[in-house]
């Protein structure tokens, strides 16, 4: 279910995600589902190695994120929705085990996904 208000860019990206059979729910949603303590499951078993890898998309999210960009900003520079900018550091949470975009750039150091050097 889409709210009638969406943009297009996040209508296009909405349909997107549903035809990799991935579900699509409003931020604010998920945020309450996290507070009653609902887990989510995830799509990345821990043994299969490609979870323990990012996309180049990821890549590029995680390090927009270490240098202090916002979703908004991250959007507007990557063409993207702030939805979908959403979307995937959600994974990137999955993927890492984080819990806050600070615990992600430092998962992502550790696990040598993030380099600060470049």
């Amino acid at each position: 279910m889409l709210e009638k208000s969406i943009g297009e860019r996040e209508f296009i990206g909405s349909l997107q995600l549903v035809m990799q059979q991935l579900a699509v729910i409003p931020l604010h949603l998920a945020r309450q589902l996290r507070t009653k303590g609902y887990r989510f499951a995830s799509p990345y078993p821990e043994s299969d190695n490609e979870s323990r890898t990012l996309s180049d998309k990821e890549a590029t999210v995680l390090k927009l994120i270490s240098q202090g960009y916002k979703n908004k900003d991250i959007a507007d520079r990557l063409f993207m929705s702030q939805r979908n900018v959403e979307y995937v550091i959600s994974r990137l949470f999955e993927k890492s085990g984080a819990s806050s975009r600070q615990e992600a750039v430092l998962k992502g150091i550790e696990l040598k996904w993030l380099n600060l050097i470049d």
